[in-house]
């Protein structure tokens, strides 16, 4: 499935989509796989060994097909290559001379992309809750990022995986991965709404940050923070049995 993320700027409307893929689509999708894939996509799918590897690939490709395919106004998703830029991050090649920036994340059970104008810049990431590791995303938090979601969280283990989601998705959007010091992508501001987190960043003030929780995961989402966005994602998932 595919919607529109309803952004807008001064300048007037932000073209943005997001695309979903869920666990449960897995075996049918893998069955098919030549139909949601680029030829390039499928021999590497076929050529890829570990289940877990080809699980997230063709889930996070469909996801994007779908966000892509929303953005052109329909387009046949085995004539969309999703290839992998210098940094990992996702590059898209269509004979179309629009084709937009896009971010993709992926969990065993939910894959989701953003397609988005190549004028504007989204990130977008998903972390299971519940079997987390908190030690590793507490060690990318600051010592002020502690006492703040000690001071704001009743739940810290919720608010590490959310923090580690919005630094994950901030990376994104800057395409570089997690190859970014830590302390760079520290945040500021932090507002808590029930089990929403918004932020700002220290060090990079043209971005703002929305994470969910959406039953045992979550969600993160870094867009410009003079753009405007007020769809709640956690609501749309589980709306769409997410």
């Amino acid at each position: 499935m595919a919607i529109d993320l309803g952004m807008t700027r001064a300048t007037g409307p932000v073209r943005c989509f997001l695309g979903w893929v869920h666990g449960d689509d897995y075996p049918a999708l893998a069955q098919a796989a030549s139909a949601h894939l680029h030829p390039q996509e499928h021999d590497y799918f076929l050529g890829t060994r570990h289940e877990r590897r080809r699980r997230s690939f063709l889930m996070g490709r469909a996801a994007a097909k779908q966000a892509i395919a929303a953005y052109l106004g329909g387009a046949d998703p085995t004539e969309i290559l999703v290839r992998r830029g210098c940094f990992d991050q996702p590059v898209v090649c269509h004979p179309s001379f629009d084709v937009p920036l896009v971010s993709i994340t992926h969990h065993e059970s939910l894959a989701l992309a953003v397609a988005c104008d190549p004028g504007h810049v989204v990130g977008i990431d998903v972390e299971g809750i519940e079997r987390a590791d908190t030690s590793v995303f507490e060690r990318v938090l600051t010592a002020k990022e502690r006492r703040r979601i000690d001071d704001l969280f009743q739940d810290g283990h919720l608010a590490s995986v959310l923090l580690w989601c919005i630094k994950e998705a901030l990376s994104k959007a800057l395409r570089v991965g997690m190859m970014t010091p830590f302390e760079l992508l520290s945040v500021r501001d932090l507002q808590v709404f029930g089990t929403t987190l918004k932020v700002l960043f220290d060090h990079f003030a043209q971005y703002r940050a929305v994470a969910w929780k959406c039953d045992q995961l979550a969600v993160g989402l870094v867009l410009p923070r003079k753009t405007e966005f007020k769809l709640d994602l956690a609501q749309v998932l589980r709306n769409n049995g997410g």
